[in-house]
């Protein structure tokens, strides 16, 4: 990968879980949001924690342009779960988006 493909897609890196809540609180998002698109949780004791963990996150965007979820790849070939994904929602159907289709959409218009 390259910079310039990292930034079309905007790729991050999500590390230990209060790193990815602390970075969330000091950019002023609300937690409340990050768990609406998948980017946090809730454990039995309803305090927050991320979904992602020690992987390379991208966002995943609908044919509008809006952020929807979160995909993320673990670095690590011994974790069972290679990938994972925001869960299912109201704003995000895996079933229904494909990934980088707001980025690929004007070309293929082009094409036609």
């Amino acid at each position: 990968l390259n910079d310039k493909d990292i930034a079309k897609f905007e790729l991050g890196f999500a590390g230990a879980s209060e790193d990815s809540i602390r970075l969330l609180q000091n950019q002023k998002i609300p937690l409340e949001d990050a768990m609406s698109v998948g980017a946090l949780k809730k454990d039995e004791n309803n305090e927050f924690y991320a979904s992602f963990i020690w992987r390379i996150t991208f966002p995943i965007y609908d044919h509008k342009d809006l952020l929807v979820g979160f995909g993320g790849r673990t670095l690590n070939p011994n974790v069972p779960a290679k990938y994972v994904n925001s869960p299912q929602n109201i704003l995000f159907d895996k079933s229904r988006i494909f990934y980088a289709f707001n980025i690929a959409k004007e070309n293929i218009a082009k094409k036609k």
